[in-house]
């Protein structure tokens, strides 16, 4: 009985840990002049996800001087983690309420051009 539960109870705790909920979300945000600015992110996107980035740098750069701050949330901490399914997304709120959501393969001027939109 031993032979046959232990390897089964292996496997389960393996193809557990294996589960999509696993996922290492990381959430970068910032508030740029009354709105609120997610980024969600995991490892398996992170080719898609550097477009992303590099609009961040680049708006903080352009408009900001370089001195616009971004945190590193916990995804648990940032109500709007459940809504995403689509790794990288870039969520825009103003008073709580979502105005833009991009997901998936995005073009860095595209990005850029909604983080644009905020200071404009």
């Amino acid at each position: 009985m031993a032979k046959v539960v232990f390897p089964l109870v292996t496997m389960l705790l393996m193809v557990a840990g294996c589960t999509p909920g696993q996922k290492n979300i990381e959430v970068i945000s910032t508030a740029p002049e009354g709105y609120e600015v997610y980024l969600f992110t995991d490892k398996q996107a992170s080719e898609k996800q550097a477009a992303y980035l590099n609009a961040f740098l680049e708006f903080r750069n352009e408009y900001y001087g370089g001195s616009l701050d971004f945190k590193k949330r916990s995804p648990e901490l940032v109500k709007l983690h459940e809504e995403v399914s689509q790794y990288p997304t870039l969520i825009i709120l103003k008073n709580g309420k979502t105005i833009t959501q991009i997901s998936g393969h995005a073009e860095q001027g595209e990005v850029f051009q909604q983080l644009s939109s905020l200071v404009e």
